[in-house]
């Protein structure tokens, strides 16, 4: 079983950190006294020329809290208070402020003064500096000089549209910081209408961009992802990670009910997807239960390829007995028989479950039943069958259970 670790987004970290851990640390949790210290400072000069000399003579480590002061200003401090930030911004930009920026509206996304910020750094030095990639990115998406909430789309867009290069690679040359609102975003973007190839290529950090994004996120996400059957061995891993996440999905009756009844306080983000969707994950995990259960069992697994898509419901009679629900019947396997399984009819089924299961076996039917052989002969309804999965036997097993998923259809009809 292959499972999905966070090494890949680990390593993302590491290397993006190499190049931007300051300002990343910086832009996460800034000063807010030292923001606003020098937001007062800029407000405070009566003139241009005090704007002029005060730009000139600010210490280098200073204008890291530029970004920090457009962030703490109120409403009140006015546009001319944010203009002259950004004017401070432009006329002593530099590479290494520019990457603090890049940081600061990553972390603070989305936010219109981080925009305007971004735009300033993009406009002012793409034509200066070739030793930051993301600059000429961001220009070759946004199409214009304006920045806004839609440059996530945009890049995602651009990168879905050149597969050739790995996502992983394009977020440490972007310095896209993998746990930002602005990653959230923009991986939400990517794998929304991601085609299945990308995805699994990319599984990693598929999962992260579900784990990091709210909940109509995850619901945009999972929904795109199931819109088919992903039964293959090659899902699994997303798979598990969905499972270990949000659990498994309620049981069909529940679900119906819960559809009905709107949801509850204890709603879980299944709960929230579409009935065909939560199906094809739910058929994934009852199929995933039956093959831990069965283990190497090769005769079972050849039986149940037959009706495994008919399944409706996986529950446990006891530690070692799993109960298959089906339309019309049950199927009972014990862990304890390597080569049998037991049908019972709904209704005898039913019986057994309402009464007291004390010292009651589904494998060890009160009075013996008879085996898929005598069943498929006689042509009667049989309540409990015997199912054994040996040689010939499996093919009146398989003969029987076939029968009993077409029944006969009624003749007065």
């Amino acid at each position: 079983m292959i499972q999905l670790s966070d090494a890949k987004v680990h390593s993302i970290r590491q290397q993006i950190s190499r190049q931007v851990a300051f300002p990343e640390e910086m832009s996460s949790d800034f000063d807010e006294t030292l923001a606003s210290e020098l937001l007062s400072d800029v407000q405070a000069c009566a003139t241009e020329e005090d704007l002029q000399s005060f730009t000139t003579l600010l210490p280098r480590r200073r204008l890291n809290d530029l970004f920090g002061a457009l962030l703490v200003m109120s409403a009140a401090s006015g546009e001319s208070a944010v203009t002259r930030l950004l004017n401070i911004l432009r006329l002593r930009l530099t590479p290494s402020l520019a990457e603090t920026g890049w940081a600061f509206f990553q972390h603070h996304f989305p936010n219109d003064r981080m925009f305007r910020a971004l735009t300033t750094i993009v406009c002012e030095i793409q034509d200066k500096d070739s030793e930051l990639p993301y600059i000429h990115m961001i220009t070759q998406a946004a199409d214009m000089q304006i920045i806004d909430d839609s440059l996530p789309g945009r890049l995602a867009a651009r990168l879905r549209s050149n597969p050739e290069h790995l996502l992983g690679d394009y977020l440490v040359k972007m310095m896209i910081l993998p746990d930002s609102p602005f990653a959230a975003a923009f991986l939400a973007e990517y794998f929304k209408s991601c085609p299945d190839q990308l995805i699994q290529k990319n599984a990693e950090l598929f999962v992260h961009a579900i784990k990091i994004n709210p909940r109509d996120i995850q619901v945009t996400l999972i929904s795109h992802y199931l819109s088919e059957y992903r039964l293959q061995p090659i899902w699994e891993p997303i798979n598990l990670e969905l499972l270990e996440q949000f659990g498994p999905p309620r049981s069909l009756q529940q679900q119906k009910l819960a559809s009905l009844l709107g949801r509850s306080s204890d709603a879980k983000l299944w709960d929230f997807l579409e009935l065909p969707v939560v199906d094809r994950f739910r058929q994934w995990e009852m199929l995933y239960q039956l093959d831990k259960h069965i283990g190497a069992s090769s005769r079972k697994r050849l039986f149940y390829k037959l009706c495994s898509m008919q399944i409706r419901e996986v529950s446990h009679w006891d530690d070692k007995t799993l109960v298959l629900h089906f339309d019309r019947f049950i199927l009972a396997d014990s862990q304890a028989d390597d080569d049998r399984v037991f049908y019972y009819d709904l209704n005898t089924y039913q019986i057994l479950h309402d009464g007291s299961r004390y010292n009651v076996f589904l494998n060890k039917p009160a009075t013996p039943a008879l085996t898929a052989r005598q069943a498929v002969l006689s042509g009667n309804k049989i309540n409990i069958v015997s199912l054994q999965l040996d040689a010939v036997n499996l093919l009146y097993a398989r003969d029987f259970i076939t029968e009993q998923l077409t029944p006969k259809k009624d003749m007065l009809h």
